[in-house]
């Protein structure tokens, strides 16, 4: 049985009913589709392009990828995501003379092929869990594109373009005056909304976590499944923790002076000097008490606790105020003078120093640990409370020596900031999601593209204006959100993230170009 035709389904406009016309309006736009899809799916899975290459990592990859498995969340948006691309290569083979089943496996192929190149990049892309069940819900993803336009193109077409028709119709209403007044309206909008962007929620973390320092033989599911949990030796001095970040001119005078910490007894939910006899007691009054676990210490310490695989820190009870204050806050800031017995610990392992995790195994809220000189921190954050994750981030060297270094660790927004002994000696992250970061600058530009694209085509006469607008508009936007954040994080501009941009309103706006024209083009041919 051959395929030449779409099933034309139902609709009012007359070219529908015409599968010629079907035809040629698929073939027409399947490119298109084809290329939308393709991006979505290259800038979905490999956003921000940032590979990573270890010794042994994809081995030990494509081992772990063996045994992930994935959640139904994930399965959907994987079907939904390939789904574009399907109906796109269905469109471009409706003219060819094949059987409907041999068009299904050239697209479940094509589909496949990308959907492993993608997970075998992924990698090498640091965030990323590549898992051969991507693959598989991929590929029915484009099935699913493929079976909707098989059975209903002619409807979705005519819909898309009764759409587009009357979208056009109610721009033109509008005047040149009014669509730059509604520009000028939204650029403010949306200059709002990136202020008041608040990032990833702590409101996730355990309220039934106590705080421990030193390794209690939690493991949780934060470490990797080859590495191992050693005991920290080390000692702690000096522990405070506030339900606020610090900012950098706050950070600067407490290095300057220990004792201005966070100015005022509400921010501070904690303070334990662990040195003189009541060292493990809360200055505040506000959290339990430290208690030693193992063999506690012949004597009293005057530098700090000392830490070993023979004894450890932790409160008897949850750090209730701690837990909830940050739940409400969705930021912290936490300082310890921490030194290390030894900086040449094995690869692979991590100890812990410092961590707020629940008594069982689970997420831990918070974890600072060691692993060779380096310390690894560990953070659980949330958009919602079914959507917890747990960051892990390397700063390198920190511990060079043995000596005691003052730590000073805020987070707020998705803004990490690592001070060690003074303000100069600074280590930012910005933890964003890349799904956040593609949906915020999604909803930012595409409207500002199709406004930018909307008064260019009313410029059509004036080529340099019309040339400006293009060139300004796909480049400048883009320029200076990243350029916000870049501030806002304080880190360097990111080519990853400009390109993003003006991908998303390059691409609205020869969207809006490329339907102008056809509109224009379908007025003239119904006056001759």
């Amino acid at each position: 049985m051959n395929d030449s035709r779409v099933s034309t389904g139902s609709s009012n406009n007359n070219n529908n009913n015409n599968p010629m016309a079907i035809d040629e309006l698929a073939t027409q736009w399947a490119p298109k589709i084809i290329l939308l899809g393709i991006v979505l799916v290259v800038v979905s899975t490999l956003y921000p392009f940032k590979p990573s290459f270890e010794d042994g990592l994809l081995i030990q990859e494509i081992l772990a990828g063996l045994k992930r498995g994935t959640s139904k969340v994930d399965i959907l948006a994987n079907i939904v995501l390939f789904t574009p691309l399907g109906f796109g290569l269905a469109s471009l083979l409706v003219k060819r003379q094949r059987p409907i089943l041999f068009k299904l496996i050239a697209v479940l192929l094509i589909c496949a092929g990308l959907s492993f190149t993608v997970e075998v990049l992924q990698i090498f892309l640091s965030g990323r869990k590549p898992t051969p069940f991507d693959v598989v819900s991929n590929t029915l993803g484009g099935g699913v594109g493929y079976g909707i336009f098989q059975f209903g193109g002619a409807v979705v077409y005519g819909f898309m373009g009764a759409i587009a028709q009357k979208l056009q119709h109610l721009i033109a209403r509008f005047s040149l005056k009014q669509l730059m007044i509604g520009l000028i309206g939204y650029a403010v909008l949306a200059s709002l909304l990136v202020v008041f962007w608040q990032g990833s929620s702590l409101s996730s973390w355990d309220v039934n976590s106590p705080l421990s320092l030193g390794n209690n033989g939690v493991t949780g599911n934060i470490w990797y499944a080859s590495a191992k949990n050693l005991p920290w030796e080390g000692s702690i001095s000096d522990l405070v923790m506030s339900d606020r970040a610090l900012s950098k001119s706050e950070a600067k005078r407490f290095f300057a002076n220990p004792n201005s910490f966070i100015q005022g007894n509400n921010s501070r939910l904690a303070a334990y000097s662990l040195t003189g006899e009541n060292g493990t007691r809360d200055q505040t009054g506000q959290s339990p008490s430290l208690s030693w676990q193992g063999t506690p210490p012949a004597a009293t310490s005057k530098v700090g606790a000392s830490l070993s695989a023979e004894r450890w820190l932790v409160t008897p009870e949850p750090v209730t105020l701690i837990n909830e204050r940050i739940q409400k806050t969705s930021q912290f800031t936490l300082s310890a003078a921490i030194a290390t017995t030894n900086t040449t610990t094995p690869t692979r392992t991590f100890e812990r120093i410092i961590s707020i995790s629940p008594s069982e195994s689970g997420l831990s809220n918070l974890t600072l640990a060691q692993t060779q000189s380096n310390l690894s921190l560990w953070l659980q954050t949330s958009r919602r409370k079914t959507d917890q994750r747990i960051y892990q981030q390397i700063v390198a060297n920190a511990f060079p020596d043995t000596a005691i270094h003052r730590f000073v660790i805020t987070y707020s927004g998705f803004v990490l900031r690592v001070y060690i002994d003074n303000s100069e000696h600074l280590f930012i992250a910005d933890l964003t999601p890349n799904r956040y970061q593609i949906i915020l600058y999604a909803l930012i530009l595409v409207p500002l593209g199709f406004l930018i694209g909307l008064i260019a085509n009313r410029l059509r006469r004036y080529l340099p204006v019309y040339l400006a607008l293009l060139g300004g508009g796909t480049v400048l936007p883009s320029l200076m959100l990243e350029f916000f954040f870049a501030n806002e994080g304080d880190r360097k501009i990111r080519v990853a993230n400009l390109l993003l941009g003006m991908l998303i309103v390059g691409g609205t706006l020869l969207a809006v170009r490329g339907r102008s024209m056809q509109v224009r083009h379908g007025i003239s041919t119904a006056m001759r």
